[in-house]
């Protein structure tokens, strides 16, 4: 095998944070954890072996696979990812190599679905359509759907994270409502009714989320809005930060994927077609970060033409590798020199990007 298991022990730091947080009631609802057992400080993260290359490209004749939603395993070390006909993926991130696993056991085409790993389970997470089932790295195998939540289906749900502390789901649904699901006791909550407590309202629609696991904080903001809003779960309100976001391009629809939480930066991070900014959670503030041209984002060819190359990219997955600290690029379509039709091809490499060095690597070459 090319992972070992290892214990990472968090920050001071970020215990001081978390000892004052939130926890789970036996009846779904979040609670104040001041008068109960501080949180384990200590997670699970796989480690490469001192043979292994993670900065090195895998080999380019592997299988790669067309996915929606990717998710990271941190305690087996793969990001795995799933196609809408729920055939299932790994991709080791000390050997950027991709390798197919079981099928999802799914009856028809997937709406939506959308990846989050459980960490108190241990468990791979998949949501669509009100419901969830779970994937176990190790054994390759997934349990089917449970029960449909048909308020939490009917509202809709733009993003999906698992928060350690009180190892429940959380999802980001319609109108700004948050909701909370327990992988093992079956249970949902309500944590916010939405923004019709708020103003303006749709001030949150159609929105990119990510989840920054120190502060236990959603954070998110609607392409084209003026502000970015975060959404805490100890006090349970949002925040409304008045520094506007980045205006990503991404064609008709987003992915999702286009932000993340770089937890060894502490920022969260979008990215799209040359586009990459930086939110800093203390001061609730974007940050443009500047894309050079070069291999992997070139120049164009003539003056108001559009840049190409793997970083000329769409509707991609950002998926934060805890192991290499880093984080990992995969999928979407990315613009070639190519005219006509084959202007726009699906990507088939992987990146990855070091927001301490600023520099972007290959893991895994496109196929030409």
């Amino acid at each position: 095998m090319s992972i070992r298991i290892g214990a990472t022990v968090l920050c001071l730091a970020a215990s001081l944070v978390l000892a004052g947080t939130t926890g789970v009631q036996a009846n779904g609802s979040i609670a104040s954890t001041r008068d109960q057992p501080a949180p384990s400080a200590t997670t699970e993260v796989a480690q490469c072996r001192p043979a292994a290359t993670p900065n090195r490209p895998g080999p380019d004749a592997q299988p790669r696979p067309e996915f929606e939603t990717a998710a990271m395993d941190t305690e087996s070390g793969k990001i795995v990812a799933v196609e809408w006909d729920g055939s299932t993926w790994r991709f080791n991130v000390c050997t950027n190599t991709w390798r197919r696993g079981a099928r999802l056991p799914v009856a028809s085409f997937l709406a939506s679905p959308q990846l989050v790993y459980a960490s108190g389970r241990d468990r791979i997470l998949l949501y669509a359509g009100g419901a969830f089932a779970q994937y176990s790295v190790e054994r390759d195998r997934w349990t089917g759907f449970g029960a449909v939540n048909k308020r939490v289906k009917r509202a809709g749900v733009y993003g999906v994270a698992y928060d350690r502390v009180s190892k429940r789901v959380l999802l980001l649904g319609g109108q700004a409502t948050v909701w909370s699901y327990s992988p093992v006791t079956k249970a949902w909550a309500r944590l916010h009714k939405g923004n019709e407590a708020l103003a303006p309202r749709q001030w949150l629609d159609w929105p990119l989320m990510t989840f920054d696991p120190t502060r236990r904080e959603l954070i998110a903001f609607s392409i084209g809005r003026k502000a970015t809003w975060t959404f805490s779960l100890e006090t349970r309100r949002w925040t409304r930060h008045d520094s506007r976001p980045p205006e990503l391009v991404v064609g008709w629809v987003r992915s999702g994927g286009e932000l993340v939480f770089d937890v060894a930066a502490d920022r969260a991070l979008a990215y799209s077609y040359g586009l990459l900014a930086a939110f800093n959670p203390d001061r609730g503030r974007w940050r443009r970060i500047e894309v050079p041209y070069g291999p992997l984002f070139g120049a164009p060819a003539k003056p108001g033409g559009a840049p190409t190359g793997a970083l000329a990219r769409t509707h991609e997955r950002m998926v934060y590798d805890p192991v290499n600290e880093r984080v990992v690029m995969m999928g979407g379509e990315i613009r070639t020199r190519a005219t006509g039709e084959r202007t726009w091809q699906e990507a088939t490499d992987v990146l990855a990007y070091k927001y301490a060095t600023n520099r972007w690597r290959k893991l895994v070459r496109r196929l030409r």
